[in-house]
């Protein structure tokens, strides 16, 4: 029998900052799709949480220097 973890959805909400998938994100900021998961590593953004990546999009704005008009 397989353990289901916890929705990371719901985990997440309420939080300060936001997060959101490398799909989602290069739609946010009109990228493609490889280009924002780079953007998301240079700005050490991105977090593993077992086979789900999470990308936080504070970190991002703080290394694109505080642009904030997502």
């Amino acid at each position: 029998m397989k353990v289901k973890g916890p929705d990371l959805g719901k985990v997440l909400e309420g939080r300060k900052r936001k997060f959101t998938t490398y799909a989602e994100g290069a739609r946010m900021y009109e990228m493609n799709y490889y280009s924002f998961v780079k953007l998301a590593k240079k700005a050490g953004a991105n977090f593993k949480i077992k086979k789900k990546v999470i990308i936080d999009l504070t970190m991002i704005e703080d290394y694109l220097g505080g642009r904030a008009d997502v």
